[in-house]
């Protein structure tokens, strides 16, 4: 199809801050475009929240045959990723090494999303320690061999002494990192 674009047509890209394809971008291609920079949210509350709504939409259109994870898994998931991302616990009381990973909302999206699939697909319907735990090592480590040694630090420095209810995550974690 050759002519202009039709009036009123956009296209819409998305790309996180930390992402290497977003940032190196040529300064002429960056000219053409509305570049709007939002946030990660400011509460683990508010991502909690963005990460249920968005499991509970693609939970009905992709029929992944699973429940939602119930709002103690989404808060694991949603706690490590923001532990991680700003390098330090949500209590402030500890500094941990960040990754080299986006760990965005939407990761945590993806990787619920990932785990819900092969609870409806391979388990019992309901999200496992071992389902999540399978999906964080790969959103965890990505590239880089640095986020192998601070994924492994996390989980014994952190994810280990945080108590019972974290205990089955920790060991399905450490099971399959090695």
């Amino acid at each position: 199809i050759e002519g202009p674009a039709i009036k009123g047509f956009s296209v819409i890209a998305t790309a996180n801050t930390r992402d290497k394809g977003g940032n190196e971008l040529s300064a002429a291609w960056k000219r053409r475009c509305n570049i709007v920079v939002l946030p990660a949210p400011e509460s683990l509350e508010a991502e909690m929240d963005i990460v249920k709504t968005r499991i509970g939409q693609l939970s009905e259109s992709l029929d992944l045959n699973a429940r939602l994870p119930e709002a103690e898994v989404v808060e694991k998931v949603c706690t490590i990723f923001r532990e991680l991302r700003s390098g330090a616990t949500l209590d402030g009381k500890q500094k941990i090494k960040t990754t080299t990973g986006v760990l965005s909302p939407a990761e945590a999206i993806s990787l619920l999303a990932n785990s819900m699939a092969l609870a409806g697909s391979f388990g019992s319907g309901d999200v496992t320690d071992y389902d999540l735990a399978a999906g964080l090592q790969g959103a965890v480590v990505k590239e880089d061999e640095k986020d192998q040694k601070v994924w492994e630090e996390y989980l014994e420095n952190i994810m280990k002494k945080r108590g019972s209810g974290w205990l089955s995550l920790y060991k399905e974690c450490k099971e399959l990192n090695h």
